[in-house]
């Protein structure tokens, strides 16, 4: 929601694109997660919002989202699990209704 409202003003986003790789003792995601921060970094100077990097093995509702990184500023994360959602609803749903069912926009839908 905070996008959209920012995209009403302005049409630069930032897409940082990273890899999914082994790195010995690091994370697989070692360079999604570096070209993002780096990404995040070059973009804060100018407001721009930086999308998340999409990287194979650790999307959404993973291991990644557990890095300070990943959190927005002034933005508390719920702690109380979203509601189930039905696939069938979500894809019969319009824009509004998703945003309605899904509340946080986290995709908890069908999560459990």
């Amino acid at each position: 929601m905070r996008l959209e409202e920012y995209l009403g003003r302005d049409d630069r986003v930032v897409v940082p694109l990273g890899s999914t790789e082994q790195h010995a003792c690091l994370s697989l995601g070692t360079d999604a997660i570096l070209c993002e921060k780096g990404a995040i970094e070059a973009a804060r100077p100018e407001g721009v919002p930086v999308l998340p990097v999409s990287i194979a093995e650790a999307g959404h509702a993973s291991w990644v989202e557990n890095f300070s990184a990943a959190r927005i500023e002034g933005v508390a994360i719920p702690v109380e699990a979203g509601p189930l959602v039905s696939p069938d609803a979500l894809q019969t749903a319009s824009p509004a209704r998703v945003r309605e069912l899904r509340r946080d926009g986290s995709g908890w839908a069908g999560a459990r």
